[in-house]
């Protein structure tokens, strides 16, 4: 004849055995893996070193925004080991498989450089070790573009000069950049001859 007893959901691992009279089973082990979940992400991001931007960490919060080439480092403390976690962006897989901890406290770590195809939403699923994936973090990222800078010489404004061997010509010029100039030269042709790059 076969019993059969329900339990409630089960929040915690427990031991159990079955009696009839004097007669006992054998006792078991039912674990109980809680659903993973992330808290405290974090986000350490390091700009491309010709911007001049310092490393900037702090909390992740509405997400991240910096500009193409800059490397991501993302950490968060888990409640729980996981058997895996990915992250996508934009439904692609963006980075190799993290960092994680294996003892507690427990945490994972992706790292990945920003490319312009980032812009959209990122999401890091997480696989518990019974094989059941969850979505733990969804958040937006916005990569900034780095246009070319543009110079404009405002003296002197005439495409052809005269000038005396011994006379000093000054030019003067102007620039707009998003970021950041890691170089600036001045291009030389005179009376024909080979150019000369003159660094400013």
């Amino acid at each position: 004849k076969d019993f059969r007893y329900t339990l409630d959901p089960a929040r915690q691992s427990f031991t159990y055995h079955a009696t009839a009279g004097r007669a006992h089973s054998d006792r078991f082990n039912a674990v109980v893996w809680p659903l993973p979940r992330l808290s405290n992400p974090r986000a350490e991001l390091t700009y491309p070193s010709y911007t001049g931007l310092l490393k900037h960490e702090g909390p992740l919060a509405q997400g991240i925004e910096a500009v193409e080439g800059t490397e991501v480092r993302l950490e968060a403390d888990l409640n729980t080991p996981v058997r895996q976690a990915t992250l996508e962006i934009n439904g692609e897989l963006a980075a190799p498989g993290p960092e994680m901890s294996g003892g507690a406290p427990h945490h994972l770590a992706f790292t990945w450089k920003l490319a312009a195809s980032h812009t959209g939403e990122a999401v890091i699923k997480l696989k518990n070790h019974l094989g059941r994936e969850i979505e733990a973090l969804r958040f937006p990222i916005e990569v900034l573009a780095d246009h070319p800078p543009q110079v404009v010489i405002v003296s002197p404004t005439k495409k052809e000069l005269r000038v005396r061997p011994d006379e000093i010509l000054r030019i003067q010029y102007e620039t707009v950049e998003d970021f950041a100039l890691k170089t600036t030269s001045l291009e030389v042709n005179a009376g024909g001859d080979k150019g000369e790059t003159l660094p400013l």
